[in-house]
Protein backbone atom coordinates (compact mmCIF):
# COMPACT_ATOMS: atom_id res chain seq x y z
CA UNK A 1 0.00 0.00 0.00
CA UNK A 2 2.72 2.30 0.49
CA UNK A 3 4.10 2.03 -2.75
CA UNK A 4 0.84 2.01 -4.09
CA UNK A 5 0.37 5.24 -2.44
CA UNK A 6 3.35 7.34 -4.51
CA UNK A 7 2.24 7.41 -7.69
CA UNK A 8 -1.09 9.21 -6.06
CA UNK A 9 0.93 11.71 -4.44
CA UNK A 10 3.01 12.40 -7.84
CA UNK A 11 -0.02 12.96 -9.72
CA UNK A 12 -1.61 15.27 -6.80
CA UNK A 13 2.17 16.91 -6.86
CA UNK A 14 1.76 17.07 -10.40
CA UNK A 15 -1.51 19.08 -10.30
CA UNK A 16 -0.77 21.76 -7.83
CA UNK A 17 2.36 22.75 -9.65
CA UNK A 18 1.19 24.15 -12.63
CA UNK A 19 -1.69 26.28 -10.66
CA UNK A 20 1.56 27.62 -8.91
CA UNK A 21 3.08 28.56 -11.42
CA UNK A 22 0.34 30.62 -12.85
CA UNK A 23 0.73 33.78 -10.42
CA UNK A 24 3.07 35.69 -12.99
CA UNK A 25 2.73 39.46 -14.03
CA UNK A 26 2.19 40.12 -17.77
CA UNK A 27 2.90 43.85 -18.88
CA UNK A 28 0.52 44.19 -22.09
CA UNK A 29 0.25 47.10 -24.34
CA UNK A 30 -3.74 47.73 -24.42
CA UNK A 31 -3.57 51.37 -26.59
CA UNK A 32 -1.56 52.63 -28.61
CA UNK A 33 -1.18 55.66 -31.33
CA UNK A 34 1.86 56.74 -33.81
CA UNK A 35 2.37 60.36 -35.30
CA UNK A 36 5.12 61.24 -37.62
CA UNK A 37 5.79 65.23 -36.46
CA UNK A 38 6.82 67.80 -39.22
CA UNK A 39 9.49 69.93 -37.12
CA UNK A 40 12.75 71.38 -37.59
CA UNK A 41 12.98 67.57 -38.09
CA UNK A 42 11.16 64.03 -39.27
CA UNK A 43 10.70 62.15 -36.05
CA UNK A 44 8.15 59.29 -35.50
CA UNK A 45 6.52 59.16 -32.08
CA UNK A 46 4.63 56.50 -30.42
CA UNK A 47 2.99 56.65 -27.64
CA UNK A 48 1.40 53.64 -25.81
CA UNK A 49 -0.67 52.55 -22.56
CA UNK A 50 0.94 49.32 -21.24
CA UNK A 51 -0.97 47.19 -17.92
CA UNK A 52 -0.56 44.46 -15.94
CA UNK A 53 -3.08 41.81 -17.07
CA UNK A 54 -1.30 39.42 -14.62
CA UNK A 55 -2.06 38.26 -11.09
CA UNK A 56 1.57 39.77 -9.74
CA UNK A 57 3.46 42.25 -10.09
CA UNK A 58 5.85 43.00 -12.92
CA UNK A 59 8.49 45.28 -13.84
CA UNK A 60 9.14 46.68 -17.46
CA UNK A 61 12.29 45.09 -18.86
CA UNK A 62 13.02 45.70 -22.55
CA UNK A 63 10.99 47.19 -25.62
CA UNK A 64 11.60 48.32 -29.32
CA UNK A 65 9.98 50.60 -31.64
CA UNK A 66 10.53 50.91 -35.50
CA UNK A 67 9.72 52.88 -38.27
CA UNK A 68 8.62 52.01 -42.20
CA UNK A 69 7.79 52.82 -45.12
CA UNK A 70 5.81 52.36 -47.77
CA UNK A 71 7.94 49.51 -48.83
CA UNK A 72 8.24 48.17 -45.65
CA UNK A 73 12.19 49.20 -45.10
CA UNK A 74 12.86 50.18 -42.10
CA UNK A 75 13.42 53.91 -41.66
CA UNK A 76 14.47 54.38 -37.66
CA UNK A 77 14.94 51.74 -34.92
CA UNK A 78 15.21 52.46 -31.28
CA UNK A 79 15.41 50.06 -27.90
CA UNK A 80 15.35 53.56 -25.73
CA UNK A 81 11.92 53.98 -24.90
CA UNK A 82 10.60 56.04 -22.21
CA UNK A 83 8.78 54.32 -19.93
CA UNK A 84 6.29 56.09 -16.42
CA UNK A 85 5.22 53.94 -13.59
CA UNK A 86 8.11 50.61 -14.44
CA UNK A 87 6.53 48.67 -11.76
CA UNK A 88 3.07 47.58 -11.64
CA UNK A 89 1.02 45.44 -9.95
CA UNK A 90 -2.10 43.71 -11.27
CA UNK A 91 -4.61 45.69 -12.54
CA UNK A 92 -2.06 48.95 -12.93
CA UNK A 93 -1.19 50.87 -16.02
CA UNK A 94 1.25 53.16 -17.00
CA UNK A 95 3.11 54.48 -19.92
CA UNK A 96 5.55 54.57 -22.79
CA UNK A 97 6.91 57.23 -24.83
CA UNK A 98 9.29 56.68 -27.66
CA UNK A 99 10.67 58.96 -30.06
CA UNK A 100 12.83 58.95 -33.37
CA UNK A 101 14.40 60.72 -36.31
CA UNK A 102 13.68 59.97 -39.69
CA UNK A 103 16.70 60.24 -41.26
CA UNK A 104 15.79 59.75 -44.93
CA UNK A 105 12.45 61.25 -44.69
CA UNK A 106 10.94 64.02 -47.13
CA UNK A 107 7.51 64.78 -45.26
CA UNK A 108 5.78 62.80 -42.60
CA UNK A 109 3.81 61.23 -45.19
CA UNK A 110 6.75 59.14 -45.75
CA UNK A 111 6.29 56.92 -42.44
CA UNK A 112 3.80 54.06 -43.62
CA UNK A 113 3.87 51.79 -40.63
CA UNK A 114 5.66 51.16 -37.63
CA UNK A 115 6.36 48.22 -34.44
CA UNK A 116 6.00 49.28 -31.12
CA UNK A 117 7.02 45.99 -28.47
CA UNK A 118 7.12 46.29 -24.49
CA UNK A 119 7.72 43.55 -22.78
CA UNK A 120 8.36 42.75 -18.74
CA UNK A 121 9.91 40.57 -16.44
CA UNK A 122 8.15 39.29 -13.22
CA UNK A 123 11.67 39.49 -10.55
CA UNK A 124 10.28 43.10 -9.36
CA UNK A 125 12.77 44.99 -7.25
CA UNK A 126 10.90 48.31 -6.56
CA UNK A 127 7.48 49.02 -6.14
CA UNK A 128 5.86 52.57 -7.41
CA UNK A 129 3.98 54.42 -4.76
CA UNK A 130 1.15 56.47 -6.09
CA UNK A 131 0.13 60.04 -4.65
CA UNK A 132 -3.92 61.60 -5.83
CA UNK A 133 -3.65 63.76 -8.62
CA UNK A 134 -5.61 65.33 -10.94
CA UNK A 135 -5.49 66.51 -15.09
CA UNK A 136 -7.01 69.02 -17.35
CA UNK A 137 -5.89 70.22 -20.64
CA UNK A 138 -6.17 73.95 -21.59
CA UNK A 139 -6.00 75.31 -24.63
CA UNK A 140 -5.30 78.74 -25.56
CA UNK A 141 -3.76 79.86 -23.05
CA UNK A 142 -2.57 83.51 -23.26
CA UNK A 143 0.95 83.47 -22.33
CA UNK A 144 2.22 87.35 -24.14
CA UNK A 145 0.40 89.75 -25.86
CA UNK A 146 0.96 87.89 -28.87
CA UNK A 147 1.12 84.13 -27.94
CA UNK A 148 -1.23 81.39 -27.23
CA UNK A 149 -0.39 77.75 -25.65
CA UNK A 150 -1.83 74.85 -24.96
CA UNK A 151 -1.42 73.17 -21.63
CA UNK A 152 -1.64 69.64 -20.23
CA UNK A 153 -1.87 70.51 -16.74
CA UNK A 154 -1.54 68.06 -13.24
CA UNK A 155 -2.23 68.78 -9.92
CA UNK A 156 -0.66 66.50 -7.27
CA UNK A 157 -1.66 66.38 -3.54
CA UNK A 158 0.57 64.30 -0.95
CA UNK A 159 -1.93 62.60 1.30
CA UNK A 160 1.09 61.23 3.46
CA UNK A 161 1.87 62.83 6.30
CA UNK A 162 6.02 63.60 5.06
CA UNK A 163 7.07 65.74 3.47
CA UNK A 164 7.17 63.82 -0.30
CA UNK A 165 10.87 64.76 -2.87
CA UNK A 166 11.27 63.43 -6.19
CA UNK A 167 7.92 62.90 -7.70
CA UNK A 168 7.33 62.03 -10.97
CA UNK A 169 4.21 63.31 -13.00
CA UNK A 170 2.58 61.87 -16.29
CA UNK A 171 0.20 63.72 -18.05
CA UNK A 172 -1.44 61.66 -21.24
CA UNK A 173 -4.21 63.52 -23.18
CA UNK A 174 -6.66 61.19 -24.49
CA UNK A 175 -9.66 61.42 -26.58
CA UNK A 176 -13.29 60.17 -25.55
CA UNK A 177 -12.49 56.79 -26.70
CA UNK A 178 -9.55 56.44 -24.92
CA UNK A 179 -7.00 56.69 -27.87
CA UNK A 180 -3.92 58.74 -27.05
CA UNK A 181 -3.25 61.67 -28.28
CA UNK A 182 -0.28 63.05 -26.33
CA UNK A 183 2.18 62.02 -23.42
CA UNK A 184 4.01 64.57 -21.19
CA UNK A 185 6.06 64.09 -17.97
CA UNK A 186 7.52 66.19 -15.10
CA UNK A 187 10.22 64.82 -12.86
CA UNK A 188 10.18 67.18 -9.65
CA UNK A 189 13.86 67.21 -8.31
CA UNK A 190 15.38 66.83 -4.85
CA UNK A 191 14.37 70.58 -4.53
CA UNK A 192 11.07 70.58 -5.06
CA UNK A 193 8.39 69.22 -2.02
CA UNK A 194 4.93 68.55 -0.63
CA UNK A 195 3.99 69.16 2.22
CA UNK A 196 1.55 66.65 3.86
CA UNK A 197 -1.91 67.59 2.97
CA UNK A 198 -0.66 70.17 0.27
CA UNK A 199 -0.71 69.89 -3.51
CA UNK A 200 0.74 71.40 -6.26
CA UNK A 201 0.09 72.24 -9.65
CA UNK A 202 2.62 71.38 -12.87
CA UNK A 203 1.81 71.90 -16.88
CA UNK A 204 3.95 71.06 -19.92
CA UNK A 205 3.34 72.45 -23.38
CA UNK A 206 1.41 70.88 -25.92
CA UNK A 207 3.77 71.43 -29.42
CA UNK A 208 1.97 73.29 -32.31
CA UNK A 209 3.59 69.67 -34.22
CA UNK A 210 1.54 67.43 -32.11
CA UNK A 211 -1.38 68.90 -32.21
CA UNK A 212 -1.25 69.57 -35.64
CA UNK A 213 -0.67 65.31 -35.66
CA UNK A 214 -3.28 64.52 -33.74
CA UNK A 215 -5.72 66.51 -35.84
CA UNK A 216 -4.71 64.98 -39.24
CA UNK A 217 -6.09 61.67 -37.23
CA UNK A 218 -9.24 63.26 -36.36
CA UNK A 219 -8.67 62.50 -32.46
CA UNK A 220 -10.57 65.15 -30.23
CA UNK A 221 -8.90 65.77 -26.94
CA UNK A 222 -11.34 64.60 -24.12
CA UNK A 223 -9.34 64.27 -20.71
CA UNK A 224 -5.84 63.89 -18.80
CA UNK A 225 -4.94 60.88 -17.08
CA UNK A 226 -2.05 61.43 -14.69
CA UNK A 227 -0.33 59.32 -12.40
CA UNK A 228 2.25 60.57 -10.23
CA UNK A 229 4.53 58.55 -8.27
CA UNK A 230 7.77 57.76 -6.61
CA UNK A 231 9.37 54.36 -6.58
CA UNK A 232 10.47 52.33 -3.33
CA UNK A 233 12.49 49.37 -2.92
CA UNK A 234 10.58 46.82 -2.04
CA UNK A 235 11.33 44.69 0.84
CA UNK A 236 13.39 41.42 0.51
Amino acid sequence: MRNASVPAMLTLLTMLLPGAAMAAGKLTVTQQNFYALNSTSITGNAYARVENTGDAPVQYNAGLFEVYDASGDTMASTSRLNVYAKYLLPGEHGYVKVSSKLEDADTYKDAADYALTVSGKGSVDSETKYYPSTGEYQTDVEVSDYNKSDYLVATITNNTDETVYEIEVVMALLDAQGNILDIESMALTNSIGIDPGCSIKVRKTVSDDMTDAFERAGLIPASVDTLAYTYEDTDD
